[in-house]
């Protein structure tokens, strides 16, 4: 179609330049002729304008009826009267009242109009009036059109029948690479090599193709190896989390012995809520350790270490003209910038590990700080504690204090009332320990710069506490804002869906009500947990445990 289209087009301009020039041609002669005819009238009906001799002047204008393309004509006076006319046989004609000064001859739209002089010893003695059609130049431009067309069908045939033949040079090696690439995006087998079908420029590309599914073939196996290291590595540290954690349950066991053996060998009822606190406290503690864990070793199975086998394996490649590799080839001009990239997000991993790993350092340090500083805090024996509800929620936002540094999060408090509450501290302090870390992460899903966790503690209307968390991130749908509870839907990427639903059970079995508020998406979002200031102690039933549900 391109050669095709050029050629017809190139064809056609030239014929059109040939048409127009030929109808310029034409009509200058047509004016040339008809010039003539008028000179030669002019010149025999002289002396009938001189004796005003209209049947002499009517003979010379009957000499016209050879001129079949003359419509009409005429012979005027000096004085603008007609002394003759003449049209042919069974016409009709209308001429002009007057001789016109301001032209000597005009095409109309199917006619030319001439008008001519008529000089005698250099004194115009009269005007001759001729009527022209302009049949014969319709005549030769249609029979020009026609040529026009046959000659433009007889190009455009013969130019596709020989593009026919030339395009499969090109077409036959492009539509085979296209089925190799297809085949290889269907199958994902990197080993299929296309055909060459010379070594011309088609033949170039059809080898660097074959070149780049080679390496592609070559970087897959090497990041299938690297994939098969990493998962071995991850699950070499996943036995050893593992144990950690059996050995930080025995350990936690036998606190829990010998808190019991405090218990049954001293008196002192002091002791034994020393040693409740104690449990208690470091519970909370680890889970924050936990969380550490978790997040070192999400950012060990999420490194990007592997790429350097690629960069290199690519370099490799190119040590011979590694030079030119960077400076021309449009991969090699990437490489050091990725490099640099990979090293600057290598080095902020290791940055987030370390901070985890002095997190983890503090953690085990505060764990000692609670079970020096909490001893006179204890409870006695039981879940239910009577404390100040800032105290616990002040707890909470401890845990999260170096992240929210770190993030660029500023928390607003607003503490109306400081009630003191009879509370299971450990399953409220992990409900509001949630919904912090969930307002943590929406705000980390938006590019906002105004990142705000707000914290609100006021009283209900029956005699209860409101703790209230708010955040300006991501938002929830309305549909979500009921979904939200339910056991693994989760609207986070790496979420779980279970914490939401944990709060909202723990919350139903306390008395209270865990809720949800947003006004869409990128609006923030508001949960609140409404408590009785009195929570009697879930595990305590007068009929004996019962099943409970969250509708």
């Amino acid at each position: 179609m391109i050669i095709m289209t050029g050629g017809s087009v190139g064809l056609f301009i030239a014929c059109t330049a040939f048409v127009t020039e030929e109808w310029s041609m034409f009509r200058k002669t047509t004016v040339e002729e008809l010039t003539t005819l008028a000179d030669i009238i002019g010149y025999n009906c002289a002396p009938a304008l001189v004796l005003d001799d209209r049947d002499g002047a009517e003979k010379t204008l009957d000499s016209l009826k050879a001129k079949p393309h003359i419509d009409s004509a005429c012979i005027f006076k000096p004085s603008s009267a007609i002394l003759a006319e003449w049209v042919p046989i069974g016409a009709q004609a209308t001429f002009p009242t007057s001789v016109p000064t301001n032209y000597v001859y005009r095409f109309e739209s199917d006619h030319l109009v001439l008008f001519k002089s008529i000089v005698e010893d250099n004194e115009v003695i009269g005007t001759v009036y001729l009527r022209s059609n302009l049949t014969a130049i319709d005549t030769r431009l249609k029979r020009y059109a026609r040529i026009v067309i046959l000659v433009l069908l007889a190009s455009i045939l013969v130019t596709w029948r020989v593009s026919s033949k030339l395009q499969r040079i090109i077409s036959e090696p492009i539509l085979s690479l296209l089925r190799t690439a297809e085949g290889v995006a269907r199958d994902q087998d990197f080993s299929i090599r296309a055909q060459s079908h010379g070594e011309d420029e088609l033949g170039m590309l059809v080898q660097g193709f074959n070149n780049m599914l080679a390496q592609i073939q070559a970087r897959d196996a090497a990041l299938q190896q690297a994939q098969e290291n990493l998962e071995k590595t991850v699950d070499e540290r996943t036995r050893e989390l593992r144990q950690e954690i059996v050995e930080r349950e025995q350990a936690e066991r036998k606190l829990t012995a010998l808190h019991r053996e405090l218990l049954a060998t001293s008196r002192k009822a002091g002791m034994a809520e020393v040693a409740t606190g104690v449990l208690h406290n470091v519970g909370n503690v680890l889970n924050s350790v936990n969380v550490s864990t978790i997040l070192i070793g999400e950012r060990i199975r999420r490194s990007k270490t592997s790429n350097l086998r690629k960069v290199a394996s690519l370099i490799q490649e190119h040590s011979e003209n590694f030079e030119q590799f960077v400076r021309r080839d449009e991969k090699g001009k990437l490489v050091l910038q990725y490099i640099l990239d990979l090293a600057e997000h290598l080095d902020s991993e290791q940055k987030e590990s370390l901070s985890e790993l002095n997190s983890l350092t503090t953690n085990v340090e505060h764990i000692k700080e609670i079970v020096a500083m909490q001893q006179s805090y204890a409870s006695v024996s039981g879940m239910i504690e009577s404390l100040s509800i800032v105290d616990l929620v002040e707890d909470a936002l401890r845990m999260y204090s170096s992240g929210f540094q770190s993030k660029g999060i500023h928390v607003e408090r607003v503490y109306m009332q400081s009630p003191v509450v009879s509370m299971d501290k450990h399953r409220v302090l992990q409900i509001v320990a949630n919904l912090i870390a969930n307002a943590q992460d929406a705000i980390m899903e938006t590019d906002r710069s105004d990142r705000t966790i707000t914290i609100e503690i006021t009283l209900t209307e029956n005699g209860g506490v409101r703790i209230a968390v708010s955040d300006n991130g991501v938002g929830i749908r309305k549909e979500n804002l009921t979904r939200v509870f339910s056991h693994g839907f989760t609207t986070k990427r790496e979420g779980h869906g279970f914490g939401l639903h944990y709060g909202a059970l723990a919350a139903h079995e306390m008395g209270g009500t865990l809720l949800a508020e947003s006004d869409g998406e990128g609006k923030g979002a508001r949960f609140v947990l409404e408590l009785p200031l009195v929570i009697r102690d879930p595990n305590r039933h007068e009929d004996g445990p019962r099943e409970r549900s969250l509708t």
